[in-house]
């Protein structure tokens, strides 16, 4: 059984701090414009908290969360549920994401790309699944890769951490261009 409730996060190592009350507005202006294949509800800047959330947009299947982690900024998709079970979850989560950083990219009108497509975390964020019996984070490991493989279009090295965080699997690849990379993806989702 693979989880369906799953977090995907793209670095953002170009992305300039100064930008960051652009990314609020941003996330505002995507609520009033519709600009997502679903329901947007809210955005919030979390980033007076330590070790907060970030600035997090607020949607009905999922969640979206840009900030500061460990000194590298990021943009990450929480994947909630899906209008369609018959997609692949990890497909649908990345096409999310991918989407996300393209129209932030705009937003900013950044004419190089901010964020970096060669690194991905992939973390399971429903620990009763990994729980469960029928769960075996090595069958999750082969199904993460397989599906990334197909995507890059190469094979990624993958790395798991399993410390007091969500199980999480960093993919390493090559680089591609975020719009080559959600087409990839968007036609891998069943």
């Amino acid at each position: 059984m693979m989880p369906h409730k799953l977090t995907v996060k793209v670095g953002a190592p170009r992305f300039q701090p100064l930008d960051s009350a652009r990314v609020l507005e941003s996330f505002h202006t995507w609520i009033s414009e519709s600009a997502l294949p679903e329901i947007l509800v809210d955005a919030a800047d979390y980033r007076h908290m330590r070790n907060g959330p970030g600035i997090v947009l607020v949607g009905h299947e999922s969640n979206y969360y840009f900030g500061e982690h460990r000194g590298q900024f990021a943009l990450s998709c929480f994947r909630k549920r899906s209008s369609n079970d018959g997609m692949h979850a990890l497909g649908d989560v990345l096409v999310r994401v991918l989407r996300a950083c393209e129209l932030l990219q705009q937003s900013l009108s950044e004419s190089t790309d901010m964020f970096d497509t060669s690194t991905l975390d992939v973390s399971i964020a429903d620990r009763l699944v990994t729980k469960l019996p029928t769960f075996n984070m090595g069958d999750f490991l082969v199904w993460v890769q397989e599906y990334l493989e197909r995507i890059y279009e190469c094979a990624p090295s993958i790395h798991v951490s399993m410390g007091a965080g969500l199980p999480t699997v960093r993919a390493q690849c090559s680089p591609r261009p975020l719009h080559a990379l959600r087409a990839r993806a968007q036609e891998h989702l069943s």
